[in-house]
């Protein structure tokens, strides 16, 4: 996938085309153009790119809250963050966007950044980049993306301040833990440093050779007498960068310093502004961003943004070309849904049919041979539903007993029917031997013959008085014993043997 950075630094728009290979970012093209180029709505990076675009805001217009909020399910915080947002500024909510980002997430809290800039801000930007026919997926803060630039150039890092010289303000970040702490920015950049030596060398100089000039001049050996009004502004920007970075330092101690933006406008930039601010940095271990880098900063950690960095393209910002893509995946998703539905549906009916008629072919093969009149009124009809429908009425309705259900108990009943018995429960009596058996039922030849189910039982006692109450129990019919028929009583030499047909259930399993 690719990625391309757009960052509005006028006179300049700088791009920065990255693609992602095997999980890796890599630089394909960096590239500035002059806002002015008649052609540069013919470039070919804007008009033909088809991955994500992502711009940025300038660090002017944002106002970083932290935040810390408990941490809940996230239906219920969702809706925390929302309430905590909005009574965290004083701010019209009509007048400003609010993005919350979540730093941190813990069991009892979550930290959280809640980003607030000028609806108006917004409406600026995207107006300029429409004129360029661009339509950011994402619009992010410079400082955000400054810091994930950093980020990626070194990964160990983890605390730093950051001045990115842009055309227009200087921007100075202070990243704690490896997330943004603060950032502020200081009006004027390069624009207000080249309009001073314009002033000092206007005489003798057309005002498209200012730059060029001030690539030659060396900040170092820059005298008062022979360009006062450069010298006057560029040392009061130094007064201003070194009050913010005291102030960054004092609050969160001192931190390696590192530069990006426009730092090759005047020769020694870096080190100008550095010795006004040597006492309240650390080293930075003889690290620095690449000078072809330097001005892309911003444009190349825009790529480098992660899907759940902040992003203001919220409420009525989101991208047109995003509910486009949501439309084309919703049609999609439901086409696919209804694909599914339809073939669920069609395997569910086609087993259901199967299963009918092998049911069916099992009730003709059980039924007709003991019962031909009753077989060939289910099957009068050739659905498969309704004859089996027909079967169950059938067997509901019936008083008779019917030749095709055992209505006797099944074994594991007659053993927990016995076994339940108080003299056998309580360990009077040990059966040591049991036998069930059908002795007769229905078969193909003789279909009227009757079931009938016998058990044979061996059991031991210690007391002949606890083998007589047995006896008379079972004489007496108790419980699934059929005492109208022959109960036999054989007292052997060491137990007692006892044999007794069984009761009909009326309710009986199949």
């Amino acid at each position: 996938m690719r990625f391309l950075g757009v960052h509005i630094d006028k006179p300049f728009l700088r791009l920065a085309l990255l693609e992602r290979k095997k999980g890796q970012l890599a630089i394909l093209s960096l590239k500035s153009i002059l806002l002015e180029e008649k052609d540069l709505g013919q470039e070919e990076y804007i008009l033909s790119f088809k991955g994500e675009i992502r711009s940025s805001l300038p660090t002017k217009y944002i106002l970083l809250k932290p935040l810390e909020v408990k941490t809940a399910s996230p239906k219920h915080f969702e809706k925390i963050i929302a309430f905590q947002s909005e009574a965290a500024h004083y701010f019209n909510p009509k007048e400003v966007l609010s993005v919350p980002h979540i730093v941190k997430k813990g069991k009892e809290k979550t930290e959280i950044h809640l980003l607030t800039v000028p609806r108006t801000a917004l409406e600026r930007l995207l107006q300029e980049l429409e004129k360029l026919h661009i339509d950011p997926d994402m619009i992010s803060p410079s400082s955000e993306a400054i810091l994930q630039y950093a980020k990626w150039k070194f990964p160990d890092l983890e605390e730093a301040f950051f001045i990115d010289i842009g055309h227009e303000e200087i921007s100075c970040i202070c990243m704690e833990r490896g997330q943004l702490k603060k950032c502020l920015a200081i009006e004027g950049g390069i624009e207000s440093l080249l309009d001073a030596l314009w002033e000092d060398r206007k005489k003798n100089l057309f005002r498209k050779e200012v730059q060029a000039i001030a690539k030659q001049i060396d900040l170092l050996q820059l005298k008062p007498h022979l360009n006062p009004h450069l010298f006057t502004t560029f040392h009061q920007m130094k007064q201003e960068i070194g009050k913010v970075i005291y102030s960054f330092s004092r609050l969160h101690g001192s931190k390696p310093l590192f530069f990006t933006g426009q730092t090759e406008a005047f020769l020694h930039t870096e080190k100008f502004f550095q010795d006004e601010i040597e006492e309240f940095v650390v080293s930075a271990k003889q690290r620095s961003f690449p000078l072809d880098e330097q001005k892309y900063a911003i444009a190349i950690g825009l790529c480098l943004q992660k899907e759940d960095g902040p992003n203001f393209r919220k409420e009525e910002f989101f991208p047109s070309k995003q509910w486009k893509k949501a439309g084309k995946r919703f049609i999609f998703l439901a086409a696919a849904s209804l694909t599914i539905g339809l073939t669920l549906v069609t395997a569910s009916q086609w087993i259901t049919r199967k299963k009918t008629a092998e049911m069916v072919h099992l009730l003709d093969e059980a039924v007709h041979p003991f019962d031909p009149e009753l077989c060939k009124t289910l099957f009068s009809s050739q659905d498969g539903e309704e004859i089996l429908s027909k079967w169950a009425r059938t067997v509901t309705s019936s008083s008779k007993e019917s030749p095709y259900l055992i209505p006797f108990p099944k074994v594991t009943h007659a053993l927990s029917w016995l076994y339940q018995m108080p003299l056998v429960s309580s360990h009077t009596i040990e059966i040591s031997h049991f036998h069930y058996a059908l002795l007769q039922y229905p078969t193909i030849a003789s279909p009227k013959t009757p079931y009938e189910a016998k058990v044979e039982l061996e059991f031991k006692t210690g007391n002949s008085t606890h083998a007589k109450r047995f006896h008379e129990q079972l004489l007496q019919g108790e419980g699934m014993v059929d005492a109208t028929k022959e109960i036999a009583w054989d007292p052997l030499e060491d137990r007692y043997r006892v044999s007794f047909f069984l009761k009909k259930e009326k309710n009986h399993d199949l």
